[in-house]
């Protein structure tokens, strides 16, 4: 740890003679870029048990992050912030701290309209997800669509809107939402907040949408659970959901999450046939 202290003593001295000769934002970069090591190296002195050389380096770190700076300065910031509650055995306070303050629906609403306006990947794929479920409806009067992690239900007005303006009418949709519960004191209400927006944004188009939330883990509903009618076109609906299953079991006699799951909507398949 004495390395790591030695080490960053010298990037501040070469980033003071950075300042004088190129700027300062070739400074910043240059001590900006070893933020990822420090952490790393608190980490280890946290976990070790070392607090003397982890309060330290969390000074270093303090120093050269921010939570407005660049994403590097962001990301250590938050790390160094939970580094710290680690050190002084907070770590729980903070945790009901930052679900007291939960980001509300509106800012994560804006955040998403931020990230589009940069980014196309998210768009993209709802795009193409939507072109694929309106074309399996077609000619078609009933959807059910099972979501896996709706969210903020930001995929769907799009495919609302194109439903609504079929020439023979739009169909019947039912929705049931699969999602693991928010910690808090509400973790079912960003779901249901989700629910209630695209009921009330259908009947703007004449639309009637049937939502259901189900909280729970993924692999733990049942095929059964979702009541599936083979009138109705079954559409199971997942992006960036999944990775998050894992795809070994805790035990060997044990189906894994990912195989579970996998294996639900392929019942799902078949009861829709």
């Amino acid at each position: 740890m004495q390395e790591v202290l030695i080490t960053l003593d010298n990037e501040n001295k070469a980033a003071r003679k950075s300042i004088r000769m190129g700027g300062r934002r070739g400074a910043m970069q240059a001590v900006v870029t070893h933020l990822e090591m420090l952490l790393i190296r608190c980490a280890e002195a946290v976990a070790s048990n070392d607090l003397h050389s982890a309060s330290e380096v969390l000074e270093q770190i303090k120093r050269y992050s921010s939570p407005t700076g660049d994403a590097r300065q962001r990301l250590a910031h938050y790390f160094a912030q939970g580094l710290e509650a680690r050190l002084a055995g907070t770590g729980s306070q903070f945790y009901r701290s930052l679900i007291g303050t939960r980001t509300s629906t509106v800012e994560l609403v804006k955040a998403y309209h931020l990230y589009d306006a940069t980014f196309c990947f998210l768009k993209v794929a709802f795009l193409f997800s939507n072109k694929i479920i309106y074309k399996a409806v077609a000619g078609r009067k009933k959807l059910h669509i099972v979501h896996y992690g709706i969210n903020l239900g930001l995929q769907w007005p799009d495919l609302i809107q194109w439903l609504a303006g079929r020439e023979d009418g739009p169909p019947v949709v039912r929705m049931i939402s699969i999602n693991i519960p928010q910690p808090g004191f509400s973790p079912y209400e960003q779901i249901e907040e989700a629910g209630h927006r695209l009921s009330n944004y259908a009947s703007k188009f004449g639309m009637s949408i049937k939502f259901q939330a189900i909280t729970g883990k993924p692999e733990a509903v049942r095929a059964e659970d979702l009541h599936i009618d083979p009138d109705e076109v079954l559409v199971v609906n997942s992006l960036f959901q999944f990775r998050t299953l894992m795809d070994d079991s805790l035990k060997f006699d044990r189906v894994s999450p990912r195989d579970m799951v996998l294996g639900t909507i392929r019942k799902m398949k078949l009861m829709a046939a």
